[in-house]
């Protein structure tokens, strides 16, 4: 498939074009066909508007996971990384969408995704292992306590567990 011209672009027209295309509600594609024009690009409206069409949905779904994760922040207490944990899970999903949706054909930015969704595997995995530690740690200085004040032994044993087993 043929590199589209928008994609030849240098990178800070690319960006001015995605910040005309905003300006602009996605519309007057003609005229954004002039404005590159004056600056030296000849790009047809019909590109433009398949790339601003393109941008646009990448734009609301970016929106979309934002209110997602801002959902998640006010409705879970960040109770040892559960927000966190929640977000990571939220992304993972967006990533298998993309992956679902097939719109990548590069293999270079299919293998990118792959290397993200590994970073947040190993991210999830560090925030799980995080909160096994804290509830070691909480339930050593609950047992440290427990004894201080002479609690007995079955009682001080269910309270550890209780604070350990935690989810």
């Amino acid at each position: 498939m043929p590199r589209s011209k928008i994609d030849a672009l240098p990178q800070e027209v690319r960006n001015e074009l995605n910040r005309e295309l905003i300006a602009r509600n996605f519309s007057d594609y003609e005229g954004l066909a002039d404005w590159l024009g004056a600056r030296g690009f000849e790009i047809g409206k019909s590109s433009i508007h398949r790339y601003g069409a393109k941008f646009e949905q990448r734009l609301e779904m970016v929106a979309f996971a934002s209110e997602q994760a801002k959902a998640f922040v006010e409705a879970l207490p960040d109770d040892q990384g559960e927000t966190a944990e929640a977000s990571v899970r939220m992304f993972q999903q967006i990533i298998f969408e993309i992956l679902i949706a097939g719109e990548e054909k590069d293999l270079t930015k299919i293998a990118s995704v792959g290397r993200a969704l590994a970073d947040i595997t190993r991210a999830s995995t560090t925030l799980r292992q995080e909160r096994r530690k804290w509830r070691a740690g909480a339930a050593d200085a609950a047992a440290r306590i427990m004894k201080r004040e002479g609690l007995k032994p079955d009682t001080a044993s269910a309270i550890r567990a209780a604070i350990e087993g935690a989810q």
